[in-house]
Parts: C-alpha cells; sequence; structure tokens
C-alpha cells in the first residue's frame, strides 16, 4: 500500500492541484493507497512517525504470531527465539511536496530498513528533483513509481549540531556581560560564579545539503519574507532567494572556521579559514534553486564534498556567485572543495544553521556525516 502525503500549502497551493492530477493515476492503477494531509499542527514529520511506529508494530505482530505457529506445528520450544522475519513487508511513502517536504519526511524515520520514499515534486526550489532527474510531469512521474521497476540506494546526510542560546553572539548588552564561570558580585558584595548557560546537543537528517552561514540564512530571511508566498503565487518564487543572497552579500558578516575533515581510510585533515561567508556539505549537486556548489557530489559515494568560500572580496563573490549555476566558480582563488565521510565545522561566532534549506537552530559547532545507502527511493 502506497501512503501519500501532501503539503497542501506547498508552493502556495499547489501540492493540492499536484495531488487532484496524480489521484487519477492512482485510482486507476488499482492500487491501494491512502492519503494524508499535513497541516501546521500536525505535519509532515508527525505524519511519518507514527505510520512508521504502526507500522513496526504491524511486523513485529506478523512475526510473532509466525513464531507461535512454527512452535505449534514442530513442538520445538525454542522456535519462538528464533525471531522469524516476515518476507513482505515495507512502508511505501509518497511525497507530495518540495525538498522542505521531503526533509520533514526523512526526518520522521528512525529505521529506514524496512521504508521506501518516493517524490511528486511541487515546489519552489527542488534541487533534489533537478539532480535525481524526477520529471515536473506529474503523469509521468506517477506512472514510473507505479510501475515500480526503478529504484535506487541513496547515502542520507546527517548532522548534529550544539544549539546556542537564542540571539547568542547577537546581543549588543548595555553592560558587560560575565563570562560563564566568571564570578560576579551579589547584591551582598560576595562573589558568585555566574552559570554557564547549558547548551543542547540536537541531531536532524538531511538529503541534499547541511551548512552553515550565508545559504543557511539566505533560507531562513527569505522563508520569513512577506514578499515569499507572492512570489510563489505568480510562478517566481526563485526571485526571493536571489533578492536576500545579494542583500546578504552586502551586509553578512564573515567567520572564522576551523575545519576538521575525515577523508577516509583512518586519514584527516584539519584547516583554519578566516573571512568566510559560509560552509556547505553538499550530498547532492544542487541547492539553492540549482547553485551547484559542489559539482562533483554524488549521493551513493559514501562521501560529502565540502565548499567553503574564504578571504573573497564582496565584490569578487558577486562576480562567483553566479558561476556557481554551472560548477564554474571551481578552481577560482579562495575557493576550497574538499571530500569527506566526515565533517566538523567549528565557528568564532554564531551561524544560521540550514538542513536541506530548513533552518532550526543557530550555532557555532556543527558535525556533518553519512549513513551510506540507506535510503531506499522509488522512481
Amino acid at each position: 500500500m502506497y501512503h501519500i502525503i501532501i503539503n497542501p500549502a506547498s508552493s502556495s497551493g499547489k501540492g493540492r492541484k499536484a495531488w487532484e492530477t496524480a489521484e487519477p493515476l492512482f485510482r486507476q492503477s488499482g492500487r491501494k493507497y491512502e492519503v494524508h494531509f499535513s497541516t501546521e499542527e500536525h505535519g509532515i514529520q508527525d505524519i511519518v512517525r507514527e505510520l512508521a511506529e504502526k507500522a513496526e508494530e504491524q511486523w513485529n505482530r506478523i512475526g510473532l504470531e509466525q513464531a507461535k505457529e512454527e512452535l505449534l506445528a514442530s513442538d520445538r520450544f525454542w522456535a519462538v527465539w528464533e525471531a522469524p522475519v516476515p518476507e513482505e513487508g515495507t512502508l511505501d511513502l509518497i511525497i507530495v511536496g518540495g525538498d522542505g517536504s521531503l526533509n520533514e519526511a526523512l526526518n520522521g524515520i528512525q529505521d529506514f530498513s524496512r521504508i521506501r520514499v518516493g517524490l511528486i515534486p511541487v515546489g519552489s526550489g527542488n534541487d533534489f528533483a533537478l539532480d535525481a532527474k524526477i520529471s515536473r510531469n506529474i503523469e509521468e512521474t506517477v506512472n514510473r513509481i507505479l510501475k515500480g521497476d526503478h529504484r535506487r540506494r541513496l547515502d542520507l546526510g546527517q548532522v548534529r549540531w550544539w544549539e546556542e542560546p537564542e540571539n547568542a553572539g547577537n546581543a549588543e548588552p548595555s553592560e558587560k556581560a560575565a563570562e560563564p564561570g566568571e564570578e560576579v558580585p551579589d547584591e551582598t558584595g560576595r562573589a558568585e560564579p555566574a552559570a554557564a548557560e547549558p547548551r543542547t546537543l540536537h541531531t536532524r537528517n538531511f538529503l541534499i545539503s547541511s551548512g552553515v552561514g550565508f545559504d543557511a540564512q539566505v533560507c531562513y530571511d527569505s522563508d520569513h519574507s512577506r514578499w515569499k508566498k507572492l512570489l510563489n503565487k505568480i510562478g517566481l518564487g526563485k526571485l526571493i532567494y536571489i533578492f536576500t543572497a545579494i542583500r546578504l552579500i552586502l551586509t553578512a558578516k564573515r567567520a572564522r572556521l576551523e575545519v576538521e575533515i575525515d577523508t577516509g581510510e583512518g586519514s584527516s585533515e584539519n584547516m583554519t579559514l578566516e573571512d568566510c561567508l559560509f560552509g556547505v556539505c553538499m550530498n547532492h549537486r544542487f541547492e539553492g534553486g540549482g547553485f551547484q556548489f559542489a559539482p562533483e557530489a554524488d549521493p551513493t559515494d559514501g562521501k560529502l564534498d565540502l565548499c567553503i568560500p574564504s578571504g573573497i572580496s564582496r565584490m569578487k563573490f558577486f562576480r562567483l556567485f553566479p558561476k556557481a549555476y554551472s560548477g564554474g566558480h571551481v578552481g577560482a582563488e579562495g575557493i576550497h572543495i574538499v571530500k569527506g565521510s566526515r565533517i566538523v565545522l567549528r565557528s568564532d561566532r554564531p551561524l544560521y544553521l540550514h538542513t536541506d534549506g530548513e533552518v532550526p537552530a543557530v550555532t557555532r559547532e556543527a558535525e556533518m556525516s553519512l549513513l551510506p545507502g540507506v535510503l531506499e527511493f522509488l522512481d
């Protein structure tokens, strides 16, 4: 059975319209399917988590029933401990939405071993669909999914980060704030150590890319712009990202990044880069509506491709930025690109963090790694 999960708000309502086109094809196929619409209160991640938990309970129940049958048939008291696994049983999820909807779905899954995912692309970016060569023609995409003879194994990225306190490093206090552990006098004059505000460790999956700095802030500012919905309605949703990117190239603060890279086979590389606008780890070639910051990124090679522009003037970055659509920035002075199975980015100041364009936090430290071949994708 297909579980079809729809973000009706995707690209200003195009998600619902896409399903109106796709539903007759599913109905005519005779295949069983259930439809789930996400809401602000009950999002795609919630729906997927609930479906996965329900499927796991069903698989466990089938396994126990098979064990009981084996026990009764063979009169072997140890048969129940052999834990037979049902030969059939997968959860097929079809996401109708954009890159953000797909990212939400992948973060609702704990165990990918018996779950398959497909996509009917709807959205303003669709970077995954572009790299995976998924047709924007809904009929063509649905027919390929229903045919079911083309599947692929893809690497899934995972990012761990320490979340900074809200507005950490951004506020301008009127008086000098105490550093964590510094002694400060109380009202009686006695010195008391200032409590260190705790940081929280988080983990999130990504399929396309994850990064800190400029590209994450472009996503955050664009998503919070009052112009985005209007531009999406007239089919010009990408423009808000371009306008925001131009503004941030002129105004965004640079950072120093300490980089730790596991290059594979026990080797590693460390570097410190000054005056960095961003650092992004690419699993697929495209992000941000078609930019190829790492044009050699391959979601089947077990490696992430890190791209960091460092020490580049704002005017030079203006000239290089459009070239990233074709990968023409590669090899330019100040563009650092390297492959690694695990990459740690540490910044001297808090930076926005994104996963597939979704911005969950601000952080000074993020670790990106891969789960090789864990995602079975229906195409």
